[in-house]
C-alpha cells in the first residue's frame, strides 16, 4: 500500500496543472533578491614592495 501511495505522489508531481492566471498582474512577479556583500578576498591581497 505504501509503494502505491509513493508512486501516486510521484505521478502527481510530474503531472502538474499550470496555475490559474490571477487578476493581479504583479502576483506572478518574484520578490527582489537581497543584496549580497562584496567578496573581500581580493581586498586582503598585499603587494610586496618593489626594490
Amino acid at each position: 500500500m505504501q509503494l502505491l501511495d509513493t508512486l501516486k505522489a510521484a505521478l502527481q508531481r510530474l503531472i502538474r496543472k499550470k496555475p490559474e492566471h490571477p487578476d493581479d498582474p504583479y502576483a506572478l512577479v518574484g520578490a527582489p533578491k537581497k543584496p549580497r556583500t562584496p567578496l573581500r578576498s581580493a581586498a586582503a591581497a598585499v603587494e610586496e614592495p618593489s626594490e
